[in-house]
């Protein structure tokens, strides 16, 4: 489980060099950012109470893994416009591909998640490292 931090619904993102702000994309630049995420909420807590103003009327939302695929699809997605369709394929958190649909489980490791348009999720399951996946399961 992850921990985020939210603001009237936008999860706080990373835009680089030190830029933080509420929503995937960047107001100022127009630049597609990173969700922030910590693995303890006492770290997310921290981060908030240090930057009080700016987090004001913000909370710490605690994340399952299928909001977890969900968001790091979402980031892929912004970081590689043109994907608006199909899946974003995504392990240990972090969106690493797409396909224009959900096909050839054998192609991905056990345990791999892919996320639909629709937010969907689905997970690779069976086989092995090796061989690959042997069938989609929804999450």
């Amino acid at each position: 489980m992850t921990y985020t931090l939210t603001l009237d619904g936008l999860a706080l993102h990373h835009y680089g060099q030190g830029v933080y702000g509420w929503g995937p994309t960047s107001s100022t630049t127009g630049q597609p950012g990173r969700l922030v995420e910590w693995t303890m909420r006492t770290e997310a807590e921290s981060w908030m109470q240090a930057r009080a103003v700016f987090c004001a009327g913000a909370q710490v939302q605690a994340m399952s893994a299928v909001q977890d695929a969900r968001a790091a699809a979402e980031a892929w997605r912004a970081r590689w416009p043109g994907h608006a369709g199909g899946v974003v394929l995504v392990w240990s958190g972090e969106g690493y591909g797409w396909k224009n649909c959900l096909r050839d489980a054998g192609h991905e490791r056990p345990g791999a998640l892919a996320v639909d348009a629709d937010g969907n999720v689905y997970r690779a399951e069976g086989g092995n490292d090796l061989d690959g996946a042997s069938v989609w399961v929804v999450v």
